[in-house]
């Protein structure tokens, strides 16, 4: 474990400082871009209880692009008044994504070289793994958190919103369809203790590491994707018999069924995604979601998204054995209508039906939201 926190550390520092000397040498520009999103959500019915909350979410980033394939990025993230789900719905899946503890974070900071024929890119860093592995591009439009990760993933605690560590990368582009993705990350990202802290790069032997692997197929109109994980430290059992491995699979299929013009977004899109975890140290053992977006549903409006969605994450069957009276699954159905309002302002009413909401018998829960978004720079 030691080599590995050595290794990473070492390639973390020296990526950074040629990317540096690069940029030092080179007159191409920095990008800043600043966003500011607002949840305006309500429980109209279930759950632990109805009310309304708002809460907001702040991203600041900087984007350089180098010479001789060097790039670099940072990225400052600023959350206030989260916790809607935790104090209103009591959903495992979290229904929305910019839910999450007060505090301002260093999400990600890393550089990124890719060799000249372009097959193999190496990113090493502050990296959000879920901006790279797992990744739900159709599903993206959607507040849901499971939109964006698997439930069944996002449970194990990898390196993903709110809380990132270090990680390192390798992508081999084996083909202009085939990719080829590894990844190895802290354990533990960040300070579990100390979560709302601006960064925290703990490397210790306790904590383990964390493998990631990804193959990708891009085709006419779609993709498909199938990726396995794997924590090196192991977790304790629910039924509190020692421990176990923590690992899991998933796998996905992205389609864009129709097109009303080649050269854009328009049209009808799908996307399937399933997910396992190793149930013994889980609360969740499987998940499976998936849904449907339009881009461009009337005249006038083409760069509006409306979809519709289900996600549907299944308790363990250890989890089930502590909890007899609890439900087999939590399942979410979410309908979102994303409107730009000129270049920079998005609004966007989204309503979400939760059943079995955390699985503890809490009644159906019924949450009406409006996500308003407005973007600087680029």
């Amino acid at each position: 474990m030691k080599t590995f926190a050595y290794l990473i550390t070492a390639i973390t520092l020296v990526t950074s400082t040629m990317a540096c000397q690069a940029a030092a040498e080179d007159a191409s520009p920095v990008h800043f871009e600043a966003a500011a999103t607002v949840d305006l959500l309500g429980n109209t019915q279930g759950g632990l209880r109805t009310g309304t909350w708002a809460m907001s979410n702040i991203d600041l980033t900087a984007a350089w692009t180098g010479s001789d394939g060097w790039e670099g990025f940072a990225y400052v993230l600023a959350n206030n008044h989260g916790g809607f789900s935790e104090r209103y719905v009591g959903d495992v899946q979290v229904l929305s994504n910019i839910d999450a503890p007060p505090g301002v974070r260093l999400m990600e900071a890393w550089a990124r070289y890719t060799t000249p024929d372009e097959r193999f890119v190496t990113t090493a860093g502050i990296v959000n793994l879920n901006a790279i592995f797992d990744t739900q591009p159709i599903g993206g439009v959607f507040l849901n958190s499971s939109a964006g990760i698997g439930a069944d993933y996002a449970q194990s605690g990898p390196s993903i919103f709110p809380v990132t560590g270090l990680g390192i990368v390798e992508e081999w582009r084996v083909t202009d369809a085939l990719r080829l993705r590894a990844g190895l990350f802290d354990g533990v990202a960040g300070d579990p203790q100390h979560g709302s802290v601006f960064t925290s790069l703990r490397l210790n032997a306790e904590e383990g590491s964390h493998a990631v692997v990804e193959a990708e197929f891009l085709f006419d109109r779609g993709f498909a994707k199938a990726g396995t994980w794997s924590y090196s430290a192991r977790g304790d059992k629910l039924d509190g018999m020692g421990t176990g491995p923590r690992t899991g699979s998933y796998g996905q299929l992205g389609l864009y069924l129709t097109r009303e013009n080649e050269d854009d977004d328009q049209g009808l899109a799908a996307w399937i995604r399933a997910g396992t975890a190793s149930a013994a140290v889980h609360d969740l053992s499987g998940y499976v979601g998936g849904g449907l977006t339009y881009t461009g549903p009337l005249p006038g409006r083409d760069n509006d998204v409306v979809g519709v969605a289900v996600y549907r994450a299944e308790f363990s069957k250890a989890w089930r054995l502590l909890n007899p009276q609890g439900a087999a699954a939590e399942t979410t159905w979410e309908v979102t209508w994303q409107a730009p309002v000129g270049s920079r302002f998005v609004i966007q009413p989204d309503l979400q039906y939760i059943q079995n909401p955390g699985g503890f018998g809490a009644k159906d829960a019924v949450v009406a939201g409006l996500r308003l978004r407005v973007t600087f720079g680029g």
